[in-house]
């Protein structure tokens, strides 16, 4: 794995494997980028580039995780949601950007992440004001 990006102060890491097989059923994947909090696997964001790979990985997934609940109904997105008690994905296809993403994370280090910000805000409110 090699890190791509940091942020210190959100305790973020994001990381990419140097030799990946970037292909999903037919689908033929620009980027996979993993992310990490506090160390902590957080969440997967899987990149495909133009209309025909959406195409070929929207299948895919619906095939290994079922159908999702569709979000949007606009002419420019369209999106699906699985919303489990353990992970979370949404699959999403931009037609402006011809840009889909498969974005994967973890429930519990959301809360996790989510209780850290909350507390951060409160020690930063009180010292600050």
């Amino acid at each position: 794995m090699e890190c791509i990006g940091t942020n210190d102060i959100a305790k973020l890491k994001m990381y990419r494997k140097i030799k990946e097989d970037l292909i999903i059923g037919e689908a033929n994947i620009k980027q996979i980028i993993y992310t990490t909090w506090d160390n902590k696997f957080y969440y997967a964001c899987i990149i495909t580039e133009g209309l025909g790979n959406w195409e070929r990985l929207k299948p895919s997934v619906f095939e290994k995780f079922g159908e999702g609940r569709r979000l949007t109904t606009n002419i420019s997105t369209e999106q699906y949601l699985w919303d489990g008690d353990i992970i979370n994905m949404i699959l999403e296809y931009n037609k402006i950007s011809e840009m889909g993403i498969l974005d994967i994370r973890s429930e519990q280090i959301e809360k996790q992440k989510d209780e850290y910000d909350k507390q951060k805000a409160k020690e930063g409110a009180e010292k600050d004001f």
